[in-house]
């Protein structure tokens, strides 16, 4: 007599994330990265300044600010976050960072790689308002 057993592949889809189960998590990860960076302070929605906290589109708002950030604390949040995610800890990961924005300032003084246009905010004018600064602790 057969038994009754599911389908092998059937099992493996049921354990692997549903696309709007990634979504969600990818939202909620760009959320959370708005809100260590504090974004919220910045933001032009009130709702979020009220919430102290992203409650909006947490993309558009990564968007708009992430431009903003100086670019030797791109590379440490990049290098730093891959530490975590290989293992690291949270101590590690900084000195990481740390390590690798030293580096990174060594080829910049060196006239190695050039900081793309983009990444570069251009001089403001007289008129223009300054940008918003983040508050490093």
């Amino acid at each position: 007599m057969p038994r009754n057993r599911p389908h092998a592949g059937r099992q493996q889809q049921e354990r692997r994330p549903s696309a709007a189960e990634r979504q969600r998590e990818y939202d909620e990860y760009r959320r959370n990265f708005n809100n260590a960076l504090k974004f919220w302070r910045m933001c032009t929605e009130a709702r979020c300044r009220r919430a102290r906290g992203c409650v909006g589109d947490m993309h558009a708002c990564f968007e708009r600010h992430w431009a903003m950030i100086p670019e030797a604390a791109k590379v440490w949040f990049r290098t730093a976050i891959k530490a975590r995610v290989a293992g690291h800890p949270a101590q590690e990961a900084s000195a990481i960072g740390d390590a690798a924005v030293k580096r990174w300032e060594e080829i910049m003084a060196s006239g190695g790689a050039a900081v793309p246009a983009a990444a570069s905010p251009a001089a403001p004018d007289a008129d223009s308002p300054a940008p918003p600064r983040l508050r490093t602790v």
